[in-house]
């Protein structure tokens, strides 16, 4: 036998005996706590997008030990219900506890008749809602949704994307979300107008993720309120803006400009900016901020361009990461001027 088989035989043998010093521990035995430091760690890893949280279902089949200790600890271990436009509700429903509702559908295609029913079944349980994200959104789920007059108490994330341009979208009132919405830390709307906006950022102190996209006319907010808006959202890190020009040009007559001497409020947190607008509104909104971390912005001129942009310019001298840009990008398209930085 070779010098290396030797060895290996030796250690075959050695690791025979390591049971009779350290005998061994079956899981069974291990102690509640460790049993939930092993699960947090499983859902966590296995909490892909493709399973959206689901992966505890696996550990509550397992024994009924691990259900109901699993069960008694839901928010160590985040767990909550996948509400889908396609679920059976009565059963989830019966077979499940009262846990957290995430609500994630796309209703596609966009046009012809869909059914909402199963989305609505969810929204009259607001109170347990913790996250809503929703592509295509038909108009008749949004005029269920405007309906509800309840608050949505942990709820954290807000999506609600309309792709069709021509959907006369209904606006969401001062009490949409119950006129409150606390624990929220990311809302993305696209075509949705909710021009009472700022009247909700005032309770969302902890908001990190703020986008609205192509904002239809009857959601314009003017420069000015939305800064004052924004000046309580210490926590901000990412805002996105998109008020199309031909959109607002009724509402010229309500803006703000920019005063000789301006109070700027500062966004201490945030770090990615993208404003999309007419020179006019990007101008009067620059004046107003100032964002001293801030890596990364993308600005679109929208329609008329302006001939000069000082409030812009005065905005990038001051930014500190924009003195030295890594890079800085202009594109000239048909009616848009973006700069990235």
């Amino acid at each position: 036998m070779s010098g290396g088989s030797q060895c290996s035989s030796w250690m075959i043998i050695k690791l025979g005996h390591t049971d009779e010093l350290y005998p061994r521990t079956t899981i069974s035995e291990l102690p509640d706590d460790v049993l939930l430091d092993i699960f947090g760690f499983y859902v966590d890893k296995g909490r892909p997008f493709a399973s959206f949280g689901e992966s505890w279902h696996v550990l509550v089949h397992v024994c009924q030990r691990w259900r109901c200790l699993v069960f008694a600890s839901p928010r160590r271990l985040d767990l909550r219900l996948l509400w889908t436009n396609r679920r059976p509700v009565k059963k989830m429903l019966d077979i499940w506890p009262a846990l957290p509702i995430f609500i994630l559908t796309d209703f596609f295609p966009p046009q012809g008749k869909r059914d909402v029913s199963n989305v609505v079944l969810a929204l009259k349980r607001h109170d347990r809602i913790c996250k809503i994200m929703i592509w295509n959104t038909p108009k008749s789920l949004i005029e269920e949704f405007v309906a509800i007059k309840g608050p949505f108490p942990v709820l954290t994330h807000l999506t609600l994307w309309n792709e069709d341009d021509d959907l006369d979208v209904p606006i969401l009132p001062d009490s949409f979300l119950g006129g409150s919405a606390p624990r929220l830390r990311s809302l993305l709307l696209e075509r949705i107008p909710f021009p009472s906006l700022p009247k909700l950022l005032s309770s969302t102190t902890g908001l990190v993720i703020l986008h609205l996209t192509s904002v239809p006319d009857s959601g314009f907010i003017s420069p000015k309120v939305m800064v004052t808006a924004l000046s309580e959202l210490k926590s901000l890190k990412s805002l996105g803006l998109h008020f199309d020009a031909s959109r607002i040009s009724a509402h010229r007559e309500n803006r703000h400009p920019p005063a000789s001497a301006v109070t700027r409020t500062i966004l201490p947190a945030l770090t990615y900016f993208r404003l999309s607008s007419d020179g006019e509104y990007v101008e009067d909104f620059m004046s107003q901020i100032d964002t001293p971390v801030l890596d990364s912005a993308i600005i679109t001129f929208c329609g008329q361009t302006e001939s000069d942009t000082p409030q812009l310019r005065h905005f990038i001298s001051r930014t500190e990461a924009f003195k030295a840009p890594h890079q800085a990008k202009v594109d000239i398209q048909k009616e848009e001027v973006s700069l990235t930085f």
